[in-house]
């Protein structure tokens, strides 16, 4: 499910459930914000057993917890209408809006444009991962946010409460790598891809992104010393590292102003777990940035965007759960479905073998042209056999994912 990357968390779970529970989903930090007064407060967990069945919903007002088995009937339908208008709410204001749109993308594209020259090389292979960015993210904070905005009318908060989310979430935010973000969760999953598909998908949907872009660099770098002589794209890190906090956070966890790790931890490929080197120690720092944010703008902003599916029946999904018992209005309904529209128009598909008309023409080095040409054909070709591979596995999970299908992605974040 859409929100089945927030397991586990650290809820305590009664002795008499602690034998039966094996997963949790938490959205609890919800619990914190006022709502209007007509509404519940938002803010839960869900619990579940080995057979991934719902068992038990903990509601962070009042702190109460609702046992399937035992609970009344009205109350546990209240719990699981909260736990979904928490999940829709929070992943939508959380990880799509705030992260994924006003520090992720944003970062990417702010380094790129006050950085790289319009004729650098990485500034042209970035480009179609930036395309609107400045604009859409412009317009979706003007269009959301305000008093009177969309998601202050949809949601269920005060204008006040809403902002206090919003600037909570951007404060506390903390850049994790890509692979990094389902780690707890594929660990929960025992690597179940019947259940859990993403253990398998992400990784060869990220390989592929890496190496796009260590293929296309090379071509212009043969290793870091050449790129620690390129000063816009020594600025273009700088800037990135502390758009995302990157500087920050290595010097809280290592008590160096400097930052950086040993020569040692720089030498493992994509799949390497170390933090980046402030200093950029190896190319393959630089090269896995780059990746994590491509796959960012593709691969999660398609994940976090999954939640507007969960609108398509005014039955599911309900963002303000009136303390009355009413059902969800049409007018309720009709609010949630623009901010669904709104933010739903595509983007141009993440289709490579399209790009290579951003290719520098190399007049003097055809050599370099056709190698780079090549270089976004097989990435092309390997998406579509990676797609290939994922409509066969599919076939046999409990529900397909399809956010590493080249044919659903779009090249950046969309509004």
């Amino acid at each position: 499910g859409a929100a089945s990357h927030n397991i586990p968390s650290e809820v305590v779970i009664p002795e008499s459930l602690s034998a039966k529970i094996v997963y949790q989903n938490d959205c609890l930090f919800a619990a914190k914000y006022e709502t209007r007064e007509a509404f519940f407060k938002l803010g839960a967990i869900c619990l579940f057993d080995a057979a991934y069945q719902l068992v038990a919903i903990y509601i962070g007002d009042g702190r109460s917890l609702y046992v399937k088995e035992t609970a009344n009937p009205l109350s546990w339908q209240v719990a699981k209408q909260i736990w979904l208008a928490t999940f829709f709410v929070c992943i939508t204001l959380k990880e799509h809006l705030i992260e994924t749109h006003c520090t992720e993308s944003s970062a990417l594209a702010v380094a790129v444009s006050e950085n790289l020259a319009t004729d650098h090389p990485l500034r042209r292979f970035l480009k179609p991962f930036t395309y609107r960015t400045h604009y859409i993210n412009y317009m979706a904070t003007k269009a959301l946010l305000p008093s009177g905005g969309m998601v202050h009318r949809a949601f269920p908060f005060p204008h006040a409460s809403l902002a206090q989310f919003c600037i909570d979430m951007r404060r506390n935010y903390r850049f994790k790598p890509f692979l990094k973000r389902y780690d707890a969760a594929v660990a929960a999953a025992v690597n179940d891809d019947k259940v859990f598909p993403i253990h398998t998908d992400v990784p060869a949907f990220y390989d592929i992104m890496y190496e796009f872009v260590s293929d296309y660099m090379s071509v212009y770098y043969t290793g870091i010393s050449e790129i620690r002589k390129d000063p816009q794209v020594m600025a273009f890190w700088t800037q990135l590292l502390r758009l995302l906090k990157v500087d920050l956070q290595q010097q809280q966890q290592s008590g160096n102003k400097d930052g950086g790790d040993d020569d040692e931890k720089h030498e493992s490929g994509p799949d390497s777990t170390s933090n980046y080197g402030i200093k950029m120690e190896s190319a393959n720092d630089l090269y896995r940035l780059i990746t994590d944010l491509l796959c960012v703008v593709t691969s999660a902003h398609l994940w976090y965007g999954a939640v507007s599916d969960y609108l398509w029946l005014p039955s599911l999904v309900n963002p303000r759960v009136f303390k009355n018992g009413a059902q969800m209005s049409l007018q309720t309904w009709t609010l949630s479905l623009v901010v669904a529209i709104a933010t739903g128009f595509r983007m141009p598909a993440l289709s490579p073998q399209r790009w290579t008309h951003l290719i520098l023409p190399h007049a003097d080095d055809e050599a370099k042209y056709l190698k780079l040409t090549k270089v976004y054909q097989t990435v092309q070709e390997k998406l579509l056999l990676l797609e290939e591979e994922i409509e066969k596995r599919n076939k046999d999970r409990r529900m397909p994912l399809r956010i590493c299908c080249v044919s659903k992605l779009g090249c950046s974040v969309n509004i």
